[in-house]
């Protein structure tokens, strides 16, 4: 356009995004620009953009009239929410960055991408309670009313909460419920009391019969060639009283702003087309165009009017509080001189920024007036950092022992249960119970004087308790065993065979066999039925449970009649009476000493056991152990 146009000036374009670059050339190619919408913080910087004026004005504008706000209600910290879309994250930077610049706290700054989930509110608004008492949420129309459903639902809207909300255009000093909080979702009555806690701050409005004659007329010129727009009917008018849109009365006065800077220039007999000169012309107008008083600041950016609605009972907002701005002279200046706050000095006049309370603001619980306003920050402090704890030295100290006496109750209750519960499990498993067909028995082949297999316990042979099988033709062998009993037996096999060959040449003092892989010896008990009750159960797993150097192994039982016996570890060299009897030992003092410290460890094991008594005891083998019928080993 620059190029193959005679430009004298832009206006536009609205957008911030898309304004910086236009912005930028203008300002080196020396042509004035006028945004009408373009309100981002880095404009503020004339340095850079040189020939730049702003018909909306910064946002940072809106955050000196809060910080007049705020110094009336004695706040000094605010949390920010706020969508990342065009207008509201320029608002909301620009009200950040001013609030710090004045030693105002923002603790927290969040924006947010898109339409939020309820899930991602509720996330949003926990984080604000905890570090601030007032919240700005900065977001489009269809997500305040959202947002503070999900503060009802949080207990935020009683009373200790502040929210204010922001609106991008102007609006009317009345505003009906439609507009804020109704909606046809059946969720009226909770958003009606959400808002009580809402002050609602809007550009002012300029309204009157000439402005809605302005809007009807922009509406009707859009449907004329060039530009044959439509706007959508709204409901109850007809197609001749239809409003253009709002922005169209911004638009309008940057047109008003440039002639008017133009006509300054060329009064003073400057370059028309010099921007930076036309850029200076326009600071210090102030002028009454379609969207209000237009007073332009020194930097050539507008000084907006703001308002401040606040709901009434009947759900509506009302104009509770105003920035306006007014020239020397006006109804609502008290004190007609350039040293009152508020005041600038731009060419001729002075020009006046008034903010007036207008009514008492309105609190939930039907409270009025500025001295029901809630504090930014309780009391105690968020985490009761300002109010110290109690000594409660004594409670806290009944409260530990209370606490560990308990937790050791519960802990030596689940250990006794889990040890009671693993006791019974193992009783019931009975891995002491061993199958009659599990045990290879060894037999006898008479083909000599030693022999094998007789049926009284603890002897071989006819008349002695002990003989050595020297004779090659009598040999042990192994078989299954019988059903008739535990004294019988049947087959023949090789010593091989059955892993007994370690048998030749030694004596065999009772009824023997072969249980996974080692020799046991085997009690029979003369009962043809045996009732397993749980003291029977017990005693033998207390039975399996022994287990020392000293007292010999309770391999198991059977109890499956008619073969119901004991089977214990064999001894390979006999009872004590065997050694006693046997001439070809002897018994010397420091074998019959070995043999009592035998005795005395065996005894020590039995009675420091969960036995406690030992029963009706056998001693075996050089290395003394006890072996017992009883259940006491």
């Amino acid at each position: 356009m620059y190029m193959n146009n005679d430009v004298d000036m832009f206006i536009g374009p609205g957008c911030s995004t898309a304004a910086e670059m236009v912005a930028q050339l203008a300002s080196f190619w020396n042509i004035p620009i006028i945004s009408w919408v373009a309100t981002d913080p880095i404009f503020n910087d004339k340095s850079v953009y040189t020939t730049m004026g702003r018909t909306l004005g910064s946002f940072s504008k809106l955050a000196m009239f809060l910080m007049d706000v705020y110094q009336y209600y004695g706040w000094k910290r605010v949390a920010i929410i706020s969508s990342n879309w065009l207008l509201w994250d320029d608002a909301a930077r620009a009200i950040a960055l001013t609030f710090k610049e004045y030693n105002v706290s923002v603790p927290l700054h969040i924006a947010y991408r898109g339409t939020p989930s309820k899930r991602k509110m509720r996330r949003l608004l926990i984080e604000s309670k905890t570090v601030s008492r007032i919240v700005m949420l900065i977001v489009p129309k269809q997500d305040r009313r959202n947002f503070m459903l999900q503060a009802y639902n949080l207990e935020m809207t009683k009373g200790d909460y502040v929210f204010y909300t922001i609106e991008m255009l102007p609006e009317d000093d009345i505003i009906d419920a439609t507009q804020m909080w109704y909606s046809n979702d059946g969720n009226n009555e909770k958003a009606k009391q959400a808002f009580e806690c809402v002050f609602h701050v809007s550009l002012a409005a300029k309204t009157g019969p000439d402005i809605d004659a302005f809007r009807v007329d922009i509406a009707n010129r859009m449907r004329r060639p060039p530009w044959q727009e439509f706007l959508p009917l709204a409901k109850g008018l007809d197609m001749m009283n239809i409003y253009g849109d709002r922005y169209a009365a911004f638009l309008h006065d940057t047109v008003l702003l440039y002639a008017t800077a133009l006509n300054r220039t060329i009064a003073k007999g400057q370059n028309p087309r010099d921007g930076t000169e036309v850029a200076k012309n326009m600071r210090g107008i102030f002028l009454s165009g379609m969207s209000g008083n237009l007073l332009m600041d020194k930097a050539g950016d507008r000084e907006p009017d703001y308002w401040i609605t606040d709901m009434r009972a009947d759900g509506s907002f009302r104009k509770i509080a105003e920035l306006t701005n007014v020239e020397e002279g006006s109804a609502m200046i008290e004190e007609s001189n350039c040293n009152e706050r508020k005041l600038q000095t731009l060419g001729e006049l002075c020009k006046y920024q008034v903010y007036r309370q207008l009514e008492e603001p309105h609190w939930p619980g039907g409270f009025v007036g500025q001295k029901y306003a809630p504090p930014d920050v309780p009391v105690c402090g968020f985490k009761m950092e300002f109010c110290p704890p109690k000594d409660h030295t004594v409670m806290i100290l009944i409260g530990v022992v209370s606490s560990s006496v308990f937790v050791a109750v519960c802990i030596i209750f689940g250990v006794y249960m889990y040890r009671r519960a693993k006791f019974e499990s193992t009783v019931l498993l009975m891995s002491w119970r061993i199958s009659w067909e599990d045990i290879e028995k060894v037999t006898k082949t008479r083909k000599g004087p030693a022999s094998v297999g007789s049926t009284s316990e603890g002897s071989v042979g006819s008349d002695t308790r002990s003989r050595f099988l020297k004779d090659p033709g009598s040999q042990p062998s192994i078989g299954k065993a019988s059903t008739s009993g535990c004294s019988t037996f049947a087959g023949s096999n090789s010593i091989g065979k059955s892993g007994l060959g370690d048998l030749k040449g030694q004596q065999v003092f009772t009824m023997v066999g072969m249980f996974r892989g080692k020799m046991v010896a085997i009690k029979h008990i003369n009962k043809q039925h045996i009732n397993v009750s749980r003291q029977v159960l017990m005693e033998f797993n207390d039975m399996k449970d022994v287990i020392h150097d000293n007292l010999n192994v309770f391999v198991g039982a059977v109890v499956d009649p008619p073969n119901i016996c004991l089977v214990w570890g064999y001894c390979k060299k006999g009872s004590l009476v065997d050694i006693i009897e046997n001439d070809d030992i002897k018994l010397d003092a420091v074998f019959k000493y070995s043999l009592l410290m035998d005795l005395t460890a065996g005894m020590d094991c039995l009675h420091k056991g969960h036995l406690g008594s030992h029963g009706n005891l056998k001693v075996r083998e050089n290395s003394a152990k006890f072996s017992t019928s009883g259940t006491c080993h």
